[in-house]
């Protein structure tokens, strides 16, 4: 009795603990693994508490569309479609749940030829050549006023602009970047937006006078009266300022950036390029102002001459003294230019105030300006100093509000992003005056372009909100989540708690939503189409099965990305997991742990699975300890029953049937043979109702003895009893050791399932079979009489068990909608008629089983409002359009709605939408080439020339096209200004040019063009002498005969051939064509001007003047027209290539060579007895085709 009192005075606790989970690197928090240097190079802040919101990005190369082309950044790529006439390069990247496509070109105005680096240290100076192809402009697609400075050397460093915002770009460190990268291909960056505010510090200025009396050697240009007082000065109506200008930076800008000169040199050309930018504000006025490197320095503090925690005015007086000694004054008080106009100095540590010296420049030989190091930011900063020293002052101080970018600080919003009216008008002025002269001189065409054009680019698409907060505060600094869609100022945070400001508004392009952008300070719709996501197809490939053995998963894999959700489209529906199966289904060998106790143990060794209701649940016990961990792996059976093999599936129980086949309605009969028939045993049922006294687990009474291969045996006891049901093999061991509460055990190769909840109990005892071997069921008596225990099992029976076949069914499932169409599916089984057990689906009639699924609720949904999203905008820049409808519809099924009047739906819910349409990407649009109208072709007929002007215009804002200086259009590729015309507009032959009749016997000539004897009529040869000039001029040659009565003859060698034979006499040829054996001949061929030398003797006593007589035409003179005999023998003398001939005896031609021509042909003297141009029997009349 001790026994059983010590077991009713059992309890059992159970406590649920959760477990740990481990973490892993979050991209937004990377910044922690960053040194001090890191931070202020990546971020300008000093610690972690100061980073500013950033995001991880993986930039690739694009198409024009934006489409991938490949994560290489060093070299452009191309695709089969794309122009390669077109230089821009195109780059995408995604970040802060947006996707940029950077749109740029080589920068070819910033750097001047042979731009060096000078590096002083140590009293020596260190040259550096700068890489000219490193820096680019452009725009961001479909953000109106965006413009964006990138430098690239295998990664993108930068600003991108927007129309308010502002993000920087940088890539991350390579031992941080393998960290988060994507693929082994791809380079990790850090993107982050830029506040523009700063410390609410009055920002002084330097004047002239101060500078001038503080500084020895300090000197102003000489201005010459006539270039200040002339009103014809170019410089009055010049429209491109060129401010040349030198960059410093100490040895601590240097330290952030590795100690090293070339990456600190990039660091400052980016800022130039973004400042490029700046002073080609709309805002700035019609006159712009590039910015042209033409130094840059790196000094040390001992070279420099001043400490690091210098205050601004001690270190802008250092500066001047500094240039002062490395460029003086001519010390003859000529007026040499400098090699730059203005030289600026970017520091770290001491004062944060800038200083420029007022009016300073072309007043001064270098105008100087000073800025705290900000990051890229300080381009903001130095250009506020420039602006000193282009004459602006501050405002506030005069007729405009502050917040602009001349205010002493920055308080946000749009206008932190424009130079106000004060400043646009006295700049304007100043830009158009004589002051302004040493602006005038252009940078020669030919110096290198800087790699990424950023025109069109906003700041904040380059540098997002992540970027900007980083370079304010520090590395471990981001924008902070909760003010994301705040455009009017950039909050950043640490700790994601706390969010801290300047005031300063995010730079223009940064998003603030799925489809925002910051613009001027307003969260704006960015007009950019929605592109709903699309799934890829299905992977070739299963994964990895599950288990080894027992039965494990595997699936198939999709990626959202064909094409990805982009601009606020739609996510794709349903799983990247797909196609699952059933793998391995070989049983395991004995004793092999279940996957569930592999992962009990795998969390605390110690422990054992739990089953639970929700059978995708991983719960461990230990003693009286639960453990939740979450949910099972996949492939995890969902119950302990080995019968059931169903299993776990994204936390979800899904069937699998006995023959391993998800989703499958195979089922183990009451045999345990999958998709039997349940024929194979017979089910026994019984009652044990036996008073046995005989007290103790030794004494117990057998109830029934199983055999081997029973299945599904129940055993429960009618009421609540002191006895016990008890379970023991043939050999008289108790396989469940009593007393004891609810257990299982595995045995007999079987599941033993043992129910005892409390003191009193009604004991039940299953056994789900097929056991091995022979089983003892027990009953103990402890106390009071036995109630009766009522049993039922299946026993393996050689006697066939006949039954009739039916189909059974679950209930409906819920319908999936209430409306339009939905669907509700149930399960169909076979079952035997006698005790509803499964069986093959084979046995019952295929013909008449039921439905498992039927539509449902297929009315339609009642009417509703419905408000469309914004369209993409008409415009990718200069001031769109967009609109969204609202309107009544109802659902009619699950894809289709019909639109219905408005009156169909309730007035009372209509939505209160006041605007449906709206402008759209009001920002500038990148400047380009346009081209005027073509000139009038130069010819008539055949190829000539169209010629055309191009200007360089630029659609602002507003939408207003406006000329702007052609340097602005640099980057552009300029259309061709001239082509070809009339080339499908052939002109007929020359007009023809007779020569003379010759002897063709036979006829020299190669070719015979046609036969038009049958076409001439001596009459009227004209006809046959024009088709022959056709046939010629279609055919390539120049010179024809007509020949043998009217044979068309030409070719390649006519030229030098048609003479051989000599002239004939007028009688061979008729009208123009030779008879039999003559032919005359034609040419195409214009004379060449005739020079007349002169009548000279030309006696045969003596030497020939001109020895060869190479013709005679005196048998074809006309003696009124003896200019027929002189263009006979010029023909003659020019196609034999010589220059000089005379015509003595009327009509005999004479010529030499050049030089003994040149020298004979007066060599007897004058004479008198010439007669219209030709000689007589002792005289020539000479000509040249040269100049004399």
């Amino acid at each position: 009795m001790g026994i059983y009192l010590a077991w009713i005075a059992v309890s059992l606790t159970l406590l649920v603990q959760s477990g740990v989970f481990c973490k892993t690197i979050n991209s937004k928090t990377i910044h922690h693994l960053m040194t001090k240097r890191e931070l202020q190079k990546y971020f300008g802040v000093e610690n972690h508490d100061q980073v500013p919101e950033y995001d991880v990005t993986h930039p690739y190369q694009s198409s024009h569309a934006g489409e991938f082309v490949t994560y290489d950044l060093r070299s452009k790529h191309r695709t089969r479609r794309e122009v390669e006439a077109d230089d821009r390069h195109h780059y995408s990247l995604n970040a802060f749940g947006k996707t940029l496509h950077l749109s740029l070109r080589k920068n070819k105005n910033l750097i001047k030829p042979g731009l060096e680096v000078e590096s002083h240290a140590d009293g020596k100076v260190k040259k550096t050549r700068i890489s000219p192809s490193t820096h680019y402009l452009g725009e961001v697609r479909d953000h109106p006023e965006s413009s964006v400075a990138i430098t690239n050397h295998g990664a993108l460093t930068g600003m991108i602009k927007l129309r308010d915002d502002a993000y920087f770009l940088h890539p991350l460190p390579h031992r941080i970047a393998k960290k988060v990268r994507r693929n082994k291909h791809s380079a990790a960056h850090i993107i982050y937006k830029y506040d523009l505010g700063g410390p609410s510090e009055d920002s002084p200025v330097l004047t002239i006078d101060d500078a001038v009396k503080n500084i020895k050697g300090l000197k102003k240009r000489v201005v010459q009266s006539k270039r200040v007082n002339d009103e014809n000065d170019p410089a009055v109506n010049f429209t491109e300022r060129y401010l040349e200008l030198g960059m410093v930076a100490d040895q601590q800008v240097k330290a952030i950036h590795g100690n090293n000169d070339t990456y600190t040199a990039d660091y400052l050309l980016t800022i130039g390029n973004i400042m490029n930018g700046i002073f080609h504000y709309d805002s700035f006025g019609e006159q712009k102002v590039a910015i042209v490197i033409n130094k840059i320095f790196i000094l040390t503090n001992d070279e420099f001459g001043a400490p690091s925690t210098s205050n601004a005015s001690v270190k802008i007086h250092t500066l001047i003294r500094w240039t002062n000694k490395q460029y003086p004054a001519p010390s003859d008080g000529s007026n040499t230019p400098p090699p730059f106009d203005a030289i600026s100095l970017i520091h770290k540590g001491g004062s944060l105030i800038g200083l420029g010296l007022l009016s300073g420049l072309c007043v001064v030989r270098i105008a100087p300006s000073i800025a705290a190091d900000m990051g890229l930011q300080t381009a903001y900063k130095l250009s506020h100093e420039i602006g000193h020293n282009m004459g602006l002052g501050h405002d506030g101080a005069n007729s405009c509000p502050p917040g602009n970018i001349m205010s002493t600080s920055v308080v946000g919003g749009p206008e932190m992003f424009r130079w106000s009216n004060c400043s646009k008008n006295t700049v304007q002025n100043y830009l158009r005056g004589p002051m302004s002269y040493c602006l005038k001189d252009k940078p020669p065409t030919d110096r290198p372009a800087l790699p990424i054009s950023i025109l069109g680019k906003l700041p904040g698409e380059v540098n997002d909100g992540d970027i900007q907060c980083k370079y304010q505060y520090g590395s471990t600094w981001r924008r902070c989540p909760q003010e994301s869609g705040n455009c009017k100022a950039l909050f950043c945070t640490v700790d994601y708690v706390y969010c801290h400001s300047y005031a300063a508004a995010p730079l223009s392009g940064t998003s603030c939503g799925a489809r925002n952008w910051c613009v001027e300070g307003k969260c704006v719709d960015n007009g950019s189409p929605y592109v709903n996501g699309a799934w890829s197809a299905w992977s070739d490939t299963y994964t990895k099965c599950s288990q080894t053995c027992g039965g494990g998963v595997q699936h198939r894999t999709r990626t959202c990305s064909n094409p990805p959700p982009q601009n606020g489209g739609d996510p794709c529906e349903g799983s990247e997991s797909g196609h699952w199966r059933i793998c391995n289904p070989e049983p395991c060998p004995p004793n092999t742990p279940t996957l569930r106790e592999t992962q009990c143990k795998a969390k605390n060794s110690e422990t054992v699975p739990y089953h639970s209701s929700s059978s995708c649940d991983l719960r461990c016990i230990k003693g009286s300890l639960l453990y939740y961990y979450g949910k099972v792996a996949d492939g995890t059976r969902c119950h302990p029953d080995r019968r059931v093999f169903d299993v776990c599936i994204d936390a979800t129980c899904r069937t699998v049937g006995c023959d391993y086949v998800l989703d499958s309605t195979a089922r183990l009969d009451r045999c345990g043979i999958c998709n039997g028939d349940g024929s194979s045993c017979a089910l026994i049922t019984g009652e044990y109702t036996k008073q046995h006294r005989r007290w103790g687990l030794d004494k117990a009474d057998t109830i029934q003895s199983l055999p081997p291969g029973t299945m599904k045996a129940h055993f429960e006891k009618r009421g609540a009893s002191w006895n016990l049901l008890g379970i023991q093999d043939k050999a008289g061991k108790y396989l469940i050791r009593l007393p004891s509460w609810s257990t299982s055990v595995k045995a007999a190769g079987s599941m033993i399932v043992y129910k005892h909840e409390e003191n009193l109990y009604k004991d039940i005892l299953d056994i789900d079979g097929p056991t091995t071997e022979t089983l003892l069921v027990k009953f103990i008596y402890l106390h009071g009489r036995n109630g009766g225990v009522d049993f039922r099992y299946y026993a393996p029976s050689n006697v066939s068990q006949p039954s009739t076949y039916v189909w059974n069914t679950s209930d409906w499932s819920s319908c999936t909608s209430t409306c339009a169409g939905g669907y509700k599916t149930r399960w169909v089984y076979c079952i035997r008629a006698d005790d509803k057990t499964h069986v093959s689906e084979s046995l019952c009639d295929s013909a008449s089983k039921p439905h498992m699924g039927q539509p449902c609720n297929t009315q339609a949904c009642p009417a509703e409002w419905h408000l469309t999203r914004w369209q993409e905008c008409s415009k990718s820049c200069g001031k769109g359009s967009q609109s969204r409808r609202l309107y009544c519809h109802k659902k009619i099924n699950s894809t289709s709605y019909e639109e219905l009047p408005d009156s169909s739906c309730s007035a009372s819910n209509k939505p209160n939408v006041t605007k449906l349409t709206r402008n759209c990407r009001q920002i500038e649009c990148p400047p380009d080439w346009q081209s005027l109208e073509w000139s009038p072709c130069s010819t008539t007929c055949g190829t000539g020339i169209i010629t055309r002007k191009l200007v360089c215009r630029q659609v602002d804002a507003e939408g207003v096209v406006k000329t702007v200086t052609s340097t602005m259009c640099d980057q552009m590729p300029k259309p061709i200004t001239s082509q070809p015309c009339n080339a499908d507009t052939p002109c007929g032959p020359p007009d023809k040019i007779k020569i003379a009749c010759f002897k063709a016997n036979p006829v020299p000539l190669e070719q015979i063009l046609g036969d038009l004897r049958g076409s001439v009529n001596l009459d009227h040869t004209e006809i046959a002498v024009e088709m022959c000039l056709n046939l010629t001029h279609e055919a390539g040659f120049t010179y024809f005969a007509m020949a043998n009565n009217g044979i068309c003859y030409s070719g390649p060698n006519t030229k030098t051939k048609y003479y051989e034979q000599g002239p004939a006499s007028m009688a061979d040829c008729n009208n123009g064509i030779g008879n039999q054996g003559y032919m005359f001949v034609y040419t195409m061929v214009q004379l060449p001007p005739l020079t007349s030398l002169g009548c000279y003797n030309d006696r045969r006593t003596k030497a020939a003047v001109l020895p060869t007589l190479y013709a005679n035409f005196r048998s074809q003179i006309n003696w009124r027209n003896m200019n027929l005999t002189i263009s006979q023998c010029a023909h003659v003398a020019r196609d034999m290539e010589r220059s000089y001939f005379g015509i003595r005896f009327y009509g005999e031609c004479y010529t030499a060579p050049d030089d003994d021509a040149a020298a004979a042909y007066s060599s007897q003297g004058p004479a008198t007895s010439c007669w219209s141009g030709v000689g007589s029997n002792y005289a020539s009349f000479f000509y040249t085709f040269k100049n004399v």
